[in-house]
């Protein structure tokens, strides 16, 4: 077994544990704000497409999680399964699952637009550090006009914009 393959196994097992919390937390959070937002929309409830979405990622994440782990449990007689530790959380890999979480707590403050044209930006150059500045924020903007107009015309769902709102209606 190549420690390729070793390294592929462990980075899915962290990341599909690190899926199913994320995705069970927003899952929660979104049924305990429909309760307390008990509004009616004729067309689609302001959560459903997001309880739809996130149940697809927790069941994906579930699935990948039983299927390493029983990967594990297969060849756990090969002898050392385990790559090593501190060579798989590379700095990318930290801040990547760093970015996400920032992402989801920035919504409440920042709105879906910043958060998201922000994230965007610092994970495009996270991914491809040489790319200018210029080229970043404009796939970012790019990126966050079409997931806004996805979601705002598409679904019919309005997002919360506090800075923009502050901005645009004082």
């Amino acid at each position: 077994m190549t420690n390729e393959v070793k390294e592929t196994k462990f980075f899915e097992l962290i990341l599909a544990l690190f899926f199913c919390c994320f995705s069970s937390f927003m899952l929660y959070t979104a049924f305990k704000s429909q309760k307390s937002l008990n509004q009616t929309v004729k067309v689609i409830k302001a959560m459903t497409m997001p309880k739809i979405i996130l149940t697809i990622m927790l069941a994906i994440s579930l699935y990948v999680l039983g299927v390493t782990i029983f990967w594990y449990i297969k060849n756990r007689d090969v002898g050392n399964i385990w790559p090593d530790f501190l060579h798989l959380f590379t700095k990318k890999t930290v801040f990547t699952f760093v970015l996400v979480v920032l992402y989801a707590c920035s919504w409440k403050y920042l709105g879906f637009s910043i958060s998201t044209f922000l994230y965007f930006t610092a994970q495009s150059k996270l991914i491809k550090p040489g790319r200018t500045i210029r080229k970043t924020l404009l796939i970012s903007g790019i990126f966050t006009a079409a997931a806004y107009l996805l979601f705002s015309v598409g679904f019919h769902m309005f997002f919360p914009e506090p800075i923009l709102d502050l901005i645009l209606y004082s």
